[in-house]
């Protein structure tokens, strides 16, 4: 096994998922990737081009923050991690990171229950699965 990708947003949320990565990195002495996905597509910015500018210069200055947050902690914890700002679809950049690390795990935060998250959650565990042969952990 070559590292473990996590998708994070950031807050309260992503705690037991950036724990979950944490541990089961710990466990098998292997790197985390933490990935924060910016998708500008779905909030209808992409027709004004000077406001997806600002838009997308200020989530990568949040993604940054977040990212930086993660790996200290997993450094606190004696874990080597990155961080990684992708533009594009969650699902999509997931997979090119896996593929890109050839990182054999995933973990996946499960921040709300309800069947239309988990309609979601498995709709994207699915993808992954489909393209990639890493293991998905939620936490």
């Amino acid at each position: 096994m070559s590292g473990i990708v996590c998708p994070i947003r950031g807050g309260q949320e992503s705690r037991p998922t950036i724990e979950r990565a944490i541990t089961y990195a710990k466990e098998r002495d292997l790197p985390v990737y933490f990935l924060f996905v910016i998708d500008l597509g779905g909030i209808g910015l992409t027709e004004v081009p000077a406001h997806k500018k600002i838009v997308s210069h200020e989530m990568a200055n949040l993604a940054s923050f977040v990212l930086l947050t993660a790996t200290i902690e997993a450094d606190r914890d004696g874990v080597r991690a990155e961080g990684f700002t992708r533009f594009g679809h969650l699902a999509d950049e997931i997979i090119a990171l896996v593929e890109e690390k050839a990182a054999d795990a995933v973990v996946l935060g499960q921040t709300k229950t309800g069947k239309a998250r988990e309609a979601k959650t498995n709709l994207l565990v699915s993808k992954i699965t489909d393209s990639t042969q890493a293991e998905i952990i939620l936490a």
